[in-house]
């Protein structure tokens, strides 16, 4: 299932609002859902509202009154936001199936999604802290408040699932999560347990529990060991980290085992914010292995170095099949990583107290009328042409620019004396140059010449 259209008649500050979110026409794919949408805007214009809408749709109970046929995740969603009479705060989200008559509300086991709010490692900084309980030496998770996750545990099951990473369910959805991690350990040391056993008895009862120990390790992927190479070691490599694919100790039941690339634990009290976030985004959703899904992410760049920001959008999609991602954000280069048409971006309608999408588009909205291509650009002038900055640097910069024009003045008058060849002139290009450098601006390798640019 995939969103394709959202209309709030009135909620908050949207009034009348509708978005559009199918490829443009002169697109292959125009007319069909986008499979990405970044949602940029000024903080209060309404993006985490915008996933809040969808997480609510998703969420709400079905009417029994509604007639019109069931839908599945193939289907496509169009979300229609009333605000209820009276309560502007108040949001009845109703829902209409692609092509087809109106629903309202799904059943959580009819679609999957999955929604990840920006305080997710806070909302799971708790599994961390607490001390767990242990029976016969293994971790015991208490996931009473989980019933909904419960056929996604069972594997006779199709997978359906529903996961909100909120401050409420948040550590018990990880537990269920880390359970094939931690069922694989427990198997692993109870096949041990039994070769230690045999070598006490006869020669063939060792051979047997060998025997038997090897064939598992054959037949049964290491769950940690899949999720380390094939997930999160190949983007924790570049802040000089790993997913070590073996647990030590129980502590490391609550959170995966980190280490250096020289093999250094480090403890979970002392994982930085940045790697608990790649980890709590892509983990999940490697385990879970989401299909036809709606894929929610509130800020997916919080705590993350430029070089990763540019490519988490990547590696999420990498974890995903056939499902919609969806996501809020304030960085130019989670921007970077969408075309055009999968940007909404939303501003402020100050006069009328609303806000209204921006549209990049000139004309009809065909592939070939867009006027930005954040792809093409580079970060700072996608900072000017999205995010509207009116500067491309900090005012100290301007005005060291503003200096620079002053001694390249001042050199174009030495010039015309004759006097280029003087102290005084050699001077004023040793500054000239000196300023330059510290200004990241492009001069000419000699004087006399034009003196710079900006580069």
């Amino acid at each position: 299932m995939k969103v394709t259209k959202i209309h709030i008649q009135e909620f908050q500050q949207f009034r009348d609002f509708g978005l559009e979110l199918t490829y443009p026409d002169g697109h292959e794919k125009a007319g069909q859902p986008l499979e990405k949408v970044c949602l940029l805007g000024q903080s209060g214009t309404g993006k985490t509202t915008l996933l809040e809408i969808i997480r609510k749709s998703l969420q709400t109970p079905p009417n029994p009154n509604n007639k019109s046929r069931n839908y599945n995740s193939e289907d496509d969603l169009e979300l229609v936001g009333v605000s209820m009479k009276g309560k502007s705060d108040v949001l009845e989200v109703h829902q209409r199936c692609y092509e087809s008559g109106w629903k309202s509300g799904v059943q959580p086991e009819d679609v999957g999604f999955i929604y990840f709010p920006a305080e997710i490692s806070q909302n799971l900084n708790p599994i961390l802290n607490e001390e767990r309980k242990v029976v016969g030496g293994f971790s015991i998770h208490d996931l009473n408040q989980v019933e909904i996750f419960k056929p996604f545990a069972k594997k006779d099951q199709p997978k359906k699932y529903n996961f909100t990473f909120g401050p409420e369910l948040a550590k018990s959805v990880w537990s269920l999560l880390m359970d094939p991690i931690v069922d694989y350990q427990k198997k692993e040391a109870e096949l041990l347990f039994e070769i230690g056993l045999s070598t006490t008895e006869e020669a063939s009862d060792e051979r047997l529990a060998k025997s038997n120990y090897q064939n598992w390790k054959n037949s049964t992927p290491n769950p940690l060991e899949e999720l380390s190479h094939e997930c999160l070691n190949p983007i924790l490599q570049k802040m000089g980290l790993r997913v070590r694919p073996k647990l030590h100790s129980l502590k490391e039941v609550a959170f995966l085992p980190i280490e250096t690339l020289d093999g250094r634990p480090i403890p979970s009290e002392f994982i930085s914010t940045g790697t608990k976030q790649i980890s709590l985004l892509l983990a999940p959703l490697f385990l879970i292995k989401p299909e036809n899904a709606i894929i929610l992410i509130d800020e997916p760049e919080r705590s993350l170095y430029p070089d990763i920001q540019s490519e988490i959008i990547k590696s999420i999609i990498s974890q995903t099949k056939d499902s919609q991602l969806i996501v809020a954000t304030h960085s130019p280069l989670i921007a970077a990583s969408f075309d055009p048409w999968e940007i909404v971006e939303l501003k402020f309608d100050y006069e009328n107290g609303c806000v209204f999408q921006e549209q990049y588009f000139e004309g009809e909205r065909h592939v070939d009328n867009y006027k930005f291509y954040p792809k093409y650009l580079r970060y700072d002038s996608i900072l000017r042409k999205i995010f509207d900055l009116d500067s491309d640097s900090h005012p100290d910069r301007e005005e060291k620019l503003d200096e620079l024009a002053e001694l390249g003045a001042e050199l174009d008058m030495l010039k015309e004396e004759g006097k280029l060849k003087s102290k005084e002139a050699e001077r004023k290009w040793a500054d000239y140059r000196k300023l330059a450098e510290k200004t990241d601006f492009w001069i000419a390798s000699e004087p006399g010449a034009k003196y710079g640019e900006d580069k």
